[in-house]
C-alpha cells in the first residue's frame, strides 16, 4: 500500500564492518574496502571490493551479504535476491540477510515469500525492529490490516520513537476505522518529525475522518502552498476531493501525482476505481493495466484490469487477463473466489459453458456454503441438457437454505426438461407460494403450462411474470408466441 506517504518505505539492514575482521586475509580487507567506500556512497566502487571478497572466500555469508545489499541500494533487486539467497546458506548466520532479502522481494512485488523472510528473521532475532516494521508493511501491501497492525505496534515496542512505524500504524488504524485512534499515531509522528509533509496530510485525511473538515483543509493548504508538485500532497489533495464528491477534480489531482511520479502505483489505481464506478470501464482498464505493470504480483488490480476489460468489450482480453489475475500467488481466499466468480460469470456470457462450470465447481470447494456457486451450476446443467445433476445441485442449495426460489424453481424447470411436467408444476407454485414476486417463477411455470398443451394457463403466468418485472425477456419471447390468439381455443392438455 505505498500511497500518501511512504509508507511501505522498507529499513535496510547494514552489516557492520569492525576492526576484528580484518586480518591478513585478502577476503577481510576486500570486505573492509568496500565498507569504507560504502560509506562514501561510492556504490559501484564499493561493489566490486565485495565482489573480490567474496570470490577470494566463498565459504562466508558476509562479502554476499554485502553485495546483495549494494545491489537493493542499486535497484537491482532481482540481482540482490540471487547473492542474498546465497549468502542465507553460508555462516555466519544473520537475521539481517533475511531483511533484506525480503526487501528486494517486495520491491518486485513478491509479498508473500517477503512475509516468510521477515517471519525468519524475527525468529533469529525477535528484537530487530526493522523486521518487525517491514512485517507490518508486506501485511499492509496484502491489505491485511490487523496483522500489520500487530506487527507495528511489536516494532514500536522496540523502538517508540520510530515516526515511520508510527505513521504505518495510523494508515492501519485509519483502514481499520479507528479513525481517531490514527489521529493521534500520526500527531505523535509529527511531534517527532514535524517537518514531514507526509505525515501532515495523513493526519489531514484522519481529520476528515473524524469530522474535522476545516482542520483537514487548513493543513492540507498549508503544505500544499509549501510543496504544489510534491507527490504525496497531491494524492493527498485527490483523497480530499474523493471524500467532498468531487470525482473529476480528484481525477485532476491524481493525474498530476502520476506525472509527479510515473513509477507510483496509486494515482492509476484510484483512478481507475474512479473511472469504474462511473461505467467508463475503457479507461478503468487502461489506468489498471499501468497499476498492474508497476505491481505485477498485485492481485486485485490484475483482476480488476481484466474485469474492465471484459465489461468494455474487450471479452476475450478480459478473460485471458482474469486467468493470469488468478494464476498470481493467491493470499486471500475472499478475493480469490470474487475473481473466479466474475471469470464463472464471464465465460458464461460467451457460452462456454463447461469452462464456466468448472469454476463454479472450484468456487464450492473453496466455499462449500456457498448456494450462488450451487444455483450457477445447476442453471448451467440445465442448458448442458443434464437436468438431473442441475437437480442435484438446487438441492444442495436447499439444504443449506430452505427458502431460495431460485432453486426451488430450478428443480421444477429440471422436472420440466426430464418430462416430469405435473411434478414440475407443483415445484414452481411452490416457488410462488415461498416468494410471490419472484417473476421468473411465473415464467417457468408458463413454459411448463405450455409444454403440458394448458396454453391459455401459460399465457397468464407469462403476462403476470411480465407484469412484475416489464425486462424479462424470456417471458416477453414467450407471450409474443401466442400474440392474437383466441384463448378459448389454444389449450389442448396432454399428460406427463
Amino acid at each position: 500500500m505505498k500511497g500518501i506517504i511512504k509508507s511501505l518505505t522498507l529499513l535496510f539492514i547494514v552489516l557492520s564492518i569492525t576492526n576484528r575482521d580484518v586480518s591478513a586475509d585478502n577476503w577481510k580487507s576486500y570486505l573492509k574496502k568496500g565498507h569504507e567506500l560504502y560509506k562514501q556512497q561510492r556504490l559501484e566502487e564499493s561493489l566490486q571490493q565485495f565482489m573480490l571478497s567474496a570470490e577470494a572466500n566463498k565459504n562466508d555469508s558476509r562479502p554476499l551479504a554485502w553485495i546483495g545489499y549494494i545491489f537493493i541500494q542499486m535497484g537491482k533487486n532481482a540481482e540482490a535476491i540471487t547473492y542474498l539467497e546465497k549468502a542465507a546458506e553460508l555462516p555466519p548466520e544473520q537475521a539481517g540477510v533475511y531483511v533484506n532479502l525480503g526487501t528486494a522481494r517486495m520491491s518486485l512485488g513478491d509479498v508473500s515469500t517477503a512475509i516468510k523472510d521477515f517471519q525468519t528473521a524475527i525468529r533469529m532475532n525477535p528484537k530487530l525492529a526493522a523486521a518487525w516494521y517491514n512485517l507490518g508493511s508486506a501485511y499492509m501491501r496484502q491489505e491485511k490490516y490487523s496483522d500489520a497492525l500487530t506487527a507495528l505496534n511489536k516494532a514500536l515496542s522496540i523502538t517508540p520513537q520510530d515516526p515511520q512505524a508510527l505513521n504505518n500504524l495510523g494508515l492501519c488504524q485509519k483502514k481499520l476505522g479507528k479513525y481517531s485512534d490514527a489521529e493521534q499515531s500520526f500527531s505523535k509522528a509529527l511531534k517527532i518529525d514535524p517537518g514531514n509533509s507526509s505525515y501532515k496530510v495523513n493526519l489531514a485525511l484522519a481529520k476528515l475522518r473524524t469530522g474535522k473538515v476545516q482542520e483537514a483543509k487548513a493543513i492540507l493548504d498549508e503544505v500544499s502552498a509549501v510543496s504544489p508538485r510534491d507527490y504525496h500532497v497531491l494524492m493527498a489533495l485527490g483523497d480530499y476531493e474523493v471524500f467532498q464528491g468531487r470525482m473529476e477534480e480528484a481525477l485532476k489531482r491524481y493525474s498530476e501525482a502520476a506525472d509527479v511520479s510515473p513509477q507510483e502505483f496509486d494515482p492509476y489505481n484510484k483512478s481507475a476505481t474512479i473511472f469504474f464506478d462511473k461505467g467508463d470501464y475503457e479507461k478503468a482498464a487502461r489506468n489498471y493495466q499501468k497499476a498492474s505493470q508497476i505491481r505485477p504480483h498485485d492481485v486485485n488490480s490484475a483482476a480488476q484490469f481484466g474485469w474492465s476489460q471484459f465489461l468494455s468489450g474487450n471479452q476475450a482480453a478480459g478473460v485471458e487477463n482474469l486467468r493470469r489475475a488468478l494464476a498470481l500467488p493467491q493470499t486471500d481466499k475472499n478475493l480469490e473466489l470474487d475473481i473466479r466468480t466474475r471469470l464463472a460469470r464471464a465465460l458464461t456470457e460467451l457460452n462456454k459453458l463447461d469452462e464456466a462450470l468448472a469454476e463454479w465447481q472450484i468456487i464450492k470447494k473453496l466455499d462449500p456454503q456457498n448456494t450462488s456457486a450451487m444455483i450457477a451450476a445447476g442453471h448451467l446443467f440445465i442448458r448442458l441438457e443434464k437436468p438431473d445433476k442441475a437437480e442435484v445441485e438446487y438441492q444442495s442449495a436447499l439444504r443449506i437454505k430452505s427458502t431460495l426460489v431460485e432453486a426451488i424453481t430450478g428443480i421444477g424447470v429440471a422436472y420440466d426438461r426430464q418430462g416430469k411436467l405435473s411434478d414440475a408444476i407443483a415445484q414452481h407454485k411452490k416457488a410462488i407460494a415461498v416468494n410471490p414476486n419472484f417473476a421468473p417463477a411465473y415464467n417457468n411455470l408458463g413454459a411448463a403450462y405450455e409444454r403440458k398443451g394448458m396454453l391459455k394457463e401459460a399465457i397468464e403466468q407469462y403476462k403476470k411474470a411480465l407484469e412484475l418485472d416489464p425486462n424479462n425477456e424470456d417471458a416477453k419471447k414467450n407471450l409474443a408466441r401466442f400474440d392474437g390468439a383466441k384463448l378459448d381455443q389454444l389449450n389442448k392438455p396432454t399428460e406427463d
